[in-house]
Order: structure tokens, then C-alpha cells, then sequence
């Protein structure tokens, strides 16, 4: 069926544009697409900040606890050491090796011998 312009009586036939039928308007179409680049965008955003940022700041801060661990464990060490040493100062035989070692003392009785260099 061909539709005609009743004012002059000719029968016009339908061009092919005026044949295609849209189903959404420009704008229903522009909105999507502009959702889907805003999704993309969000993700490249999301994996870039998780790539380049925070997974070298967690690799960092895991290389730090391994030190502040590593320095947990040797002061530990140190205050069982020290722990040990107060324990044994009021003792007479810690006292006696001390005056011994650092300040050359010796018993009554004994006999001192010297290296020489």
C-alpha cells in the first residue's frame, strides 16, 4: 500500500529512509553506551589502582613486618640474655667473675699470669 499526497493527486512512493522504523529514539540508543563506557572506565580505574598502587604498598608493608618481626625476635633474644644477667648480679660467683675479667683481681693465694704481647 503506497500513501500519496492528496493535494496534488500524484502517488508518491516511500523513499527507503522513510521505510526504516526506530525503535528508540537517538537518545534511548547515546544512554547506554555511555553507561557501558562509564562501567569500562570504572574497571580500568579499579584494576589500575589495585596493579600500581595497592599491591606494591602491600608488598611493602610485608617486607616491613618481616623486618619488625625478624626485630621482635632478636630483642627477645636480649631480654632473655639480660633477664639471665640480672638474676645472676647479686650472685657471688657473678661478682666474682667480674672482678676476675674486668679488673684484673685475683684471690689471696693465687698467682697472676700476664701475656705479653
Amino acid at each position: 500500500m503506497r500513501q500519496g499526497s492528496a493535494a496534488r493527486g500524484k502517488v508518491v512512493p516511500l523513499s527507503s529512509s522513510a521505510l526504516r522504523v526506530s525503535t528508540q529514539p537517538a537518545r534511548s540508543r547515546l544512554i547506554p553506551r555511555m553507561r557501558n563506557l562509564l562501567l569500562i572506565g570504572c574497571i580500568v580505574w579499579a584494576l589500575w589502582t589495585y596493579f600500581f598502587v595497592q599491591l606494591p604498598a602491600l608488598h611493602q608493608l610485608n617486607r616491613e613486618k618481616a623486618d619488625l618481626s625478624n626485630q621482635l625476635s632478636s630483642m627477645q633474644q636480649d631480654n632473655s640474655n639480660l633477664g639471665k644477667t640480672i638474676a645472676n648480679l647479686g650472685t657471688d660467683a657473678y661478682i666474682e667473675r667480674i672482678a676476675r675479667q674486668d679488673y684484673n683481681m685475683i684471690k689471696p693465694g693465687d698467682i697472676l699470669y700476664q701475656h705479653t704481647k
